[in-house]
């Protein structure tokens, strides 16, 4: 696995139909590895409320 639960990480893409755009931060909060590896990631407003939280591949993300 290439990141672990609780890791802070970058999106190296936009997610517009989640309204994250490129270089939003987030917490991974599950790390999966069947059937592919992925990280559901959770994404804060800016005021600690959860803004967005979905499944993203790892080539999408890089550590922060």
């Amino acid at each position: 696995m290439k990141f672990n639960e609780l890791d802070c990480v970058r999106t190296l893409r936009n997610f517009p139909e989640y309204g994250i755009a490129k270089g939003e931060t987030g917490v991974i909060i599950i790390a999966f590895n069947k059937p592919n590896e992925a990280y559901e990631v959770e994404f804060e407003d800016g005021s600690g409320r959860p803004k967005a939280t979905f499944p993203i591949l790892p080539e999408d993300l890089e550590l922060f």
